[in-house]
This record gives structure tokens, C-alpha cells and sequence, in this order.
């Protein structure tokens, strides 16, 4: 169990391939540090969705993962789950360098530490209204999950060895349905918690009743976008020690606009074209291989 949260309440990318995903065209190359491979066209069924839908339930296509090599004792709980929300908003960051963007005094991020963090890595993120109502919070929850909004949180798991803390663990919520929540739990696997469970301190396993009637979630939105730059995810295909494979997705694009695709190590650093692209349709999608060591956010802007 994580130490996280002792404290809460007292708290050279190497371009691929170019995808010309289901109605996208590249046009030129922004001076490469190499040639590219030739493109490889992506066909739409390859392009990942951001939703996974199954009846009444909806949840984003966030994979969990688990702590990274190098981790504490104590665990990367919070690094792991600001890692996974913020590849869904199209950034990827080392666990280790989620850990030292926070400033921590201890190994792991505390509750503290987690908005200074997402400040020093440039993503906008907002806190949960109504945290002492627990159908008021849960109700954002659901609201932030079907908008797209990945939801990072803090819960207590049960039986808990520590009753006086605000929470025991941080999770991304992945899911929602209309009786429970989804959460990817950081050990490389989801579970799903009802609101009966999350309202209890005695039912086994995660839970947001705390004994102290509040309750901790951010919803992050990642970069503060241009008007008419795009939306974009980061979807993880491949992963090794040293490198990533992934498909940058990007959409709301205006038909018939061209736009510039760019790369930068957090949200809010000047970010370096490497490629453009007219669009025709409002999604274009490529792949990338990236260092495992080292940040890389994206971003695609409309050209001026």
C-alpha cells in the first residue's frame, strides 16, 4: 500500500510513420533529424478510440499501468496515475520525472504535491466542487468521465491500516456507470466499485467514505489549447526499457485546414514543428517512437 497520502488533510522523438488516418494528408516535414520511413497509411479500424462503451457504462480508453523500475518502496501510486491521465491528454512523462516535477521531502508525491506537479509539467487541471457531499461528488465524477476528462483521485482501501488518514491510494477513474465507478488501480488492472462499496469504511476494497466527509479528485484537462488547435490523445502501442511506440491522435479538425504538428517536453514550453498536414475529415492520427527516458507532449495547431 502507498505512503502517498499520509499527508492528505494535514495533503529525440524518431517520427515513424505518418498516418494518414481516415481522411488526413501529410504534406511536408519539418527539417527531420532523419528521413522517415516511408508513410504507411493508417486504415480507420487502426485509429484507438477514446471511449470503450458496453451497454449503459462508458470508459475511456486509458490502459492501466504499473509503477515504473526504480520506484520506492513506497510506491509511484500518484506518479502512475497523473502518468496515465496525461497520455490521454496527449503527453507522455517518466514516472520519475512526474516525481520530481512535485518537489516531494519524501520518495513518493503526497497530496500535496500533486498540484504542484501538475503546475511544474504546464497541465491545467480543477479540483472537485461539493467534496463533503458524496452523491454531489460522484455526480461530477460521472459528469467528467463522459465529457472525456480523466478524473485522478484518492481513496481508502479496506480494512485500512491507517483510519486517521484522508486516503490510502491514488487511482485514475477510468469508467462509470449509473450504480459505480471504474478505476485503473496502478497494479496493470481495472476494478469496478459500486456506490454502495465507495460509501462504506467496511466492504473490502477501494472506497471513498473516509470518516472525515471529504474527498480528493482533480479533473485534468492538460494543455491550455489555441483557439483551433486540436484535441489530442497519445495511445501507448508498443513499450520497451528504452522506447515508446505510440499513435497521436488528433481531432476536431476543420476540413480542408492545414495544421502543424509539434513536440515539446510538458504543456506549457515552446513547442518545435516536425511536421504539417492538410486535413480532410476531422480526425488525423500517426504513429511515433519516442526515448522511455524522456518527456514528450504533443500538440496540433492550425497553420497561419
Amino acid at each position: 500500500m502507498s505512503r502517498a497520502a499520509q499527508r492528505f488533510f494535514v495533503a529525440g522523438l524518431a517520427l515513424l510513420a505518418g498516418c494518414a488516418a481516415h481522411g488526413a494528408r501529410a504534406l511536408d516535414r519539418v527539417r527531420p533529424t532523419k528521413p522517415p520511413p516511408p508513410s504507411r497509411p493508417c486504415e480507420p479500424a487502426d485509429i484507438p478510440p477514446n471511449f470503450l462503451k458496453t451497454g449503459r457504462a462508458v470508459l475511456q480508453n486509458i490502459p492501466d499501468r504499473r509503477h515504473e523500475p526504480g520506484h520506492p518502496k513506497q510506491g509511484w501510486c500518484g506518479e502512475c496515475a497523473l502518468q496515465q491521465a496525461l497520455l490521454y491528454c496527449g503527453g507522455y512523462f517518466p514516472q520519475k520525472h512526474i516525481n520530481r516535477a512535485g518537489k516531494p521531502r519524501h520518495p513518493d508525491l503526497y497530496a500535496s504535491d500533486i498540484p504542484v506537479a501538475m503546475k511544474a509539467l504546464g497541465s491545467r487541471y480543477d479540483w472537485a466542487p461539493e467534496p463533503r457531499s458524496l452523491p454531489k461528488f460522484l455526480a461530477w465524477v460521472r459528469k467528467q468521465i463522459k465529457a472525456g476528462h480523466p478524473v485522478f483521485t484518492g481513496v481508502k482501501i479496506n480494512p485500512t491500516k491507517h483510519p486517521e488518514w484522508g486516503l490510502d491510494h491514488f487511482v485514475l477513474v477510468a469508467g462509470c456507470d449509473p450504480n459505480g465507478l471504474t478505476f485503473n488501480t496502478t497494479w496493470a488492472r481495472q476494478v469496478r466499485r459500486t456506490d454502495e462499496q465507495l460509501a462504506s469504511r467496511k466492504l473490502k476494497g477501494f472506497a471513498y467514505a473516509n470518516g472525515r466527509g471529504a474527498y480528493y479528485a482533480l479533473r485534468i484537462t492538460g494543455a491550455a489549447r489555441a483557439p483551433g488547435e486540436a484535441t489530442v490523445h497519445l495511445f501507448v502501442t508498443k513499450e520497451t526499457s528504452k522506447s515508446l511506440d505510440a499513435i497521436v491522435k488528433c481531432e476536431g479538425l476543420t476540413p480542408g485546414a492545414t495544421y502543424v504538428l509539434t513536440r515539446s517536453t510538458s504543456f506549457s514550453t515552446t513547442p518545435a514543428p516536425f511536421a504539417a498536414f492538410q486535413a480532410f475529415s476531422s480526425v488525423y492520427a500517426f504513429r511515433v517512437t519516442f526515448a522511455q527516458s524522456a518527456p514528450a507532449v504533443f500538440r496540433c495547431r492550425l497553420r497561419r
